[in-house]
């Protein structure tokens, strides 16, 4: 079942819904129109207490200030484009510099601000919008459709679909900060996770990849089996300081549907596993988030992290990467899973 509430209206006057997808257990997940955010996950943990398992924001203003992609979808491009700029046979484009001289995460103006249109069919909720072409410097009128679905065995299943007018480059995931404590004022430090592959992209300075695929055996990547976060936050690694701590794409090749990570908080008992059809998956601890929780505007450092499924960063200047491009009579498809249960 599907409840609808109001949840606020824009600075330009727009209503924002709060969707909540109710599901056998009594857990529910709440989806905004507002950048087809994810605004709470709300499962019980070992103990049967109820608990908001991903940050969010109190009000539309917090979604509207916001500059750590709180729960929004993500795209046209998630992550980075080196020197906000690529080529598509021959023609050359210029997409906005929102990073320094790079472009991140779609631009200014990406998925995460603004409305979408939304529609209920029995258990799925739907998103959709229209982006034009040009907006951002992209070519191509590209149309977009986001489902959501949490499921009485309490997985949330995010269904991505996008056609285009022109040949293009796209690259969608969701920014949801976890949290499996419940607590945004805990540190995520003390969380466990294994990732199920043994290699990433490496970054140079600017955070961008370096083409290379590099084994995580002896370095402080190295999570194919279940380990404690921050035991080897603080080793002298220099990927870890280029990103102030994980910030990196695991890679894992694969287009089929796989486990890519097991994320555990033994406080609650809590356990997310997450599920993709996509080659790559961003691990993000939080690093950035720098704040005082109670005025709205941010959150302490640490305090949740990011599990993005994605194509890997800068995949558009790198051929041994998987080709970002979708062409004008191609539909862009994939779907991510982020499973809960208690250990």
């Amino acid at each position: 079942m599907i409840d609808k509430t109001l949840f606020g209206t824009t600075k330009d006057g727009k209503d924002v819904d709060m969707y909540r997808l109710n599901n056998a257990n009594g857990n529910y997940v709440e989806i905004l129109n507002y950048g087809c955010r994810i605004r709470g996950i709300y499962v019980k943990d070992s103990q049967n207490v109820l608990r908001n398992v991903c940050l969010n924001y109190e009000d539309v203003t917090g979604y509207e200030n916001d500059s750590s992609f709180i729960g929004a979808a993500v795209g046209r491009f998630g992550n980075r484009i080196a020197n906000a700029q690529f080529e598509i046979d021959g023609v050359q484009y210029f997409v906005t510099k929102n990073e320094k001289e790079n472009h991140l995460h779609g631009g200014n103006q990406y998925f995460g601000n603004v409305v979408w249109k939304v529609r209920v069919e029995g258990d799925k909720l739907i998103c959709n919008k229209r982006f034009l072409d040009g907006e951002e410097g992209y070519p191509g009128d590209l149309d977009v459709e986001i489902t959501y679905e949490f499921t009485d065995e309490n997985r949330l299943i995010i269904q991505y679909e996008a056609t285009t007018s022109k040949d293009t480059i796209l690259n969608l995931t969701n920014h949801a900060y976890f949290n499996l404590s419940g607590d945004k004022t805990q540190s995520i430090l003390d969380h466990k996770i294994m990732i199920a592959t043994d290699c990433i992209t490496p970054v140079d300075e600017k955070q961008i990849p370096t083409g290379e695929i590099v084994s995580v055996f002896g370095t402080p990547f190295d999570f194919t089996r279940l380990q404690t976060i921050g035991d080897c936050m603080d080793l002298d690694n220099e990927q870890l300081r280029i990103g102030k701590g994980y910030d990196i794409n695991y890679a894992f090749g694969s287009s089929s549907m796989k486990k890519m990570a097991v994320l555990q908080c033994d406080k609650t008992g809590i356990s997310m596993t997450c599920y993709s059809d996509q080659p790559g998956m961003q691990f993000y601890s939080g690093n950035n988030l720098d704040g005082d929780i109670d005025n709205k505007t941010g959150f302490e450092r640490y305090a949740a992290l990011c599990l993005e499924t994605q194509n890997y960063p800068d995949a558009v200047h790198h051929d041994n990467f998987p080709s970002p491009i979708l062409r004008k009579n191609e539909t862009y498809q994939t779907t991510t899973i982020y499973a809960f249960d208690t250990m």
